[in-house]
């Protein structure tokens, strides 16, 4: 009787056990087919389409509120994980927590000038900025950190007929331009030359 019990405990582990593994890999299979899926109906999607230099990886990696989009340019700046916000500066739904987050604070970035009439490097925040239509603006608030003294002229990026192109930004200790977007997804970028040479001068800019 014991020896029986023991046998019919065996056999109900055993098949415990292989129901678990069978369960496990049913739901390994159907997350892979869903990510697969996804990522075929990006690679498939109208934004794809209009945009076929860009990798698929950055692409599939969008959120999905963006896939309808055929009239949106997307700038080579644009990585899979880059933040991103509209330019009337909500945060694009359907981001990951992370990218979420930094998008949420997006904006903002420091700059040093080049020497008199020597540009700098340009200058990121790093976010990205999405044209919520054709006629989009992109807006440059420039500035003197508090603990510098001086000045510099300023020149800010964006788009004219989805051609990406250096715009005046201004100068001074502080500027506000606001320059043409359009229908791009870009990281807006900016940079600036002294106009005086002064050692340890620093700046910025929001957008």
């Amino acid at each position: 009787m014991e020896a029986n019990q023991r046998r019919i405990h065996r056999v109900v582990i055993n098949g415990l056990l292989v129901l678990g593994v069978a369960l496990t890999s049913l739901t390994l299979a159907t997350n892979a087919n869903a990510v697969d899926s996804t990522s075929r109906n990006a690679s498939n999607s109208p934004l794809a389409a209009a945009n076929p230099r860009i990798s698929p990886d950055v692409i599939a990696a969008l959120p999905a509120v963006l896939l309808d989009r055929s009239d949106l340019i997307i700038d080579p700046s644009i990585t899979a994980t880059t933040p991103l916000i509209y330019t009337d500066g909500t945060v694009v739904p359907g981001q990951n927590y992370t990218t979420a987050t930094a998008a949420s604070s997006c904006g903002s970035a420091m700059a040093a000038p080049g020497a008199p009439g020597v540009w700098s490097d340009a200058y990121s925040s790093g976010c990205g900025l999405i044209g919520i239509d054709a006629n989009a603006k992109a807006y440059y608030s420039i500035y003197t950190h508090p603990a510098s003294s001086g000045s510099a002229q300023w020149q800010v990026y964006g788009f004219s007929n989805g051609v990406g192109k250096w715009f005046a930004g201004g100068a001074g200790t502080s500027s506000n331009v606001t320059i043409p977007w359009g229908n791009v997804m870009a990281v807006p970028k900016a940079k600036a030359a002294a106009t005086i040479l002064l050692v340890g001068w620093m700046g910025g800019f929001y957008h």
